[in-house]
């Protein structure tokens, strides 16, 4: 009988310990600023990497030898025109966030989740 009271013991600590903890450290009003602050600041790197990816994709499609398109009924420059607009939105906003235009969390929280969402559809 004590060994299982023994191994209950232990047994909670190990399922139910460590997620109060969590919770604890989620429900932190700066740990909360620090990582909006942390996902501004990579949102915008990766929106950055983008333009620069779309700009080289632009400057591939007028290239003297390039082999010609993959799906000639898409455009691939309006696409890469669209990736690169889209992108430099998006990092001119993150720029703003940045500085202080919007203290909002929850604006800037939705702004991120919009950014990961619709650069994640780009790849699809």
């Amino acid at each position: 009988m004590r060994f299982v009271i023994y191994l209950r013991k232990h047994v909670h600590k190990i399922f139910h310990g460590p997620f109060g903890d969590i919770q604890a450290i989620l429900a932190d009003p700066e740990f909360r600023k620090r990582k909006i602050r942390d996902n501004l600041y990579a949102c915008s790197f990766i929106s950055c990497l983008l333009c620069i990816i779309a700009l080289t994709g632009v400057i591939g499609t007028y290239a003297p030898n390039a082999a010609g398109a993959v799906l000639p009924a898409i455009n691939a420059t309006a696409v890469y025109g669209i990736i690169f607009s889209v992108n430099v939105l998006f990092f001119a906003g993150f720029y703003r966030c940045l500085h202080g235009a919007v203290r909002n969390e929850k604006i800037l929280e939705n702004l991120v989740y919009i950014f990961l969402f619709i650069n994640s559809s780009w790849r699809a």
